[in-house]
């Protein structure tokens, strides 16, 4: 069984904020080829239970207008910063103008 964990900050242990729940289905986007390129690279997760919001488990809020060209954004997370580089153990928070400037909606 697969699980999303919410709420974790630094993997070398808990702090009390984490939550691991199990995956009921996940959807991918229709035009993602894992073997062509890393287009579509987006899915949906559907979880068995309800999240509990905490201090770290926060809901996401869409914008509801478009950002101009120059805003900074962030993004979170334990991915490889570079290619084969390694994986933090604490989360990471990435800026990179080059790559977000070529981001767009679906």
């Amino acid at each position: 069984m697969c699980f999303v964990v919410t709420g974790d900050h630094d993997l070398n242990g808990q702090e009390g904020y984490e939550q691991n729940i199990p995956i009921e289905k996940i959807i991918e986007h229709p035009r993602y080829n894992p073997y062509a390129n890393h287009d579509y690279d987006l899915a949906l997760i559907k979880l068995k239970t309800p999240l509990t919001f905490n201090q770290r488990v926060r809901p996401v809020c869409f914008p509801k207008f478009d950002f101009s060209s120059d805003t900074n954004c962030y993004v979170t997370g334990w991915g490889h910063l570079y290619e084969e580089g390694h994986l933090p153990q604490v989360t990471e928070d990435v800026l990179d103008k080059s790559i977000l400037l070529n981001i767009s909606y679906l």
